[in-house]
């Protein structure tokens, strides 16, 4: 499997929490699951609507639901991972996390973008 966004350069570093550390991440896993279900549904329905080849409402709806969510989910996964992070701390004090995903969500933009664009022909 080839690393088109560089993901391995940037090491994921995690401390254990406890006390109500601890029970906020797990909770905003909870919260996450719940937001990467209503994803998958939302996938469905894109694929639904993509099958039916009619134009419109529910395909925008579907695309509309599914970034939403992922863009959810990222939030999640921002939140548990800076959690998480122990002394991961990068420039300026900023969050370590925060700073690869600000790298890494942009590249997977283009990535996909670029994968829509060569599949267009």
């Amino acid at each position: 499997m080839s690393d088109r966004l560089s993901v391995r350069i940037f090491p994921v570093r995690a401390t254990p929490v406890s006390g109500a550390a601890q029970q906020k991440v797990l909770a905003r896993l909870d919260l996450m699951e719940r937001e990467l279900k209503h994803l998958h549904t939302a996938i469905i329905d894109m694929r639904n609507a993509v099958r039916s080849g009619r134009p419109g409402a529910p395909l925008a709806s579907a695309i509309m639901n599914s970034r939403n969510w992922l863009l959810s989910v990222l939030m999640s996964h921002t939140y548990v991972q800076d959690m998480l992070r122990g002394d991961g701390t990068g420039l300026s004090g900023a969050s370590f996390p925060a700073l690869q995903l600000d790298v890494l969500t942009p590249r997977a933009i283009k990535a996909g973008l670029e994968d829509a664009k060569r599949d267009r022909g």
